[in-house]
């Protein structure tokens, strides 16, 4: 195994992405993921040369070119373009409020809205709990519940059960 081979293999690495009409389409991986696998590489082959399971030098990580990622450009909203975002939801699709309310006010990830689950969000002492297993840093926070998104959450809070 040499670098050209780490990086042609980091080069052919694809995603399978599944279409609506349930067909699936292969593409390349995003630069942040081809940079995790490199990152596991290097890990491995550090390990294997720790333990002596191969002899250091071979494979140079640090020369495998990493790919670069470009930063992806926060939007923020003008209050009357979010207002008829949620104009829309109410009108066409009320399960989405909670969701966009959270999202846009307390600033959960997507990811971390979509295991949250109504217990968590605590309306009485003003806070959403994510739990470390929840959380993408794999630490417990509590965020706090804006005056705004109070009034955005109040008429769809339940007690329990998943917000998405």
């Amino acid at each position: 195994m040499t670098n050209a081979d780490i990086e042609q293999f980091l080069r052919d690495l694809k995603a399978t992405d599944k279409l609506p009409d349930g067909k699936t389409r292969q593409r390349p991986v995003l630069p942040k993921t081809r940079n995790h696998f490199r990152g596991a590489i290097g890990t491995l082959f550090y390990f294997a040369e720790a333990r002596g399971y191969m002899p250091k030098g071979i494979v140079d990580i640090e020369a495998v070119a990493v790919a670069r990622q470009r930063g992806g450009s926060i939007e923020i909203f003008r209050p009357d373009e979010w207002a008829r975002v949620m104009a829309f939801a109410a009108d066409k699709a009320k399960e989405l409020i909670p969701f966009l309310s959270i999202g846009a006010f307390a600033g959960l990830r997507h990811a971390e809205i979509q295991r949250l689950d109504w217990a968590e969000v605590r309306l009485d002492d003003g806070l959403i709990e994510v739990k470390a297993e929840n959380a993408k840093t794999a630490s417990r926070r509590l965020v706090p519940i804006t005056d705004n998104l109070r009034k955005w959450l109040l008429p769809h809070h339940k007690p329990n059960g998943p917000i998405c």
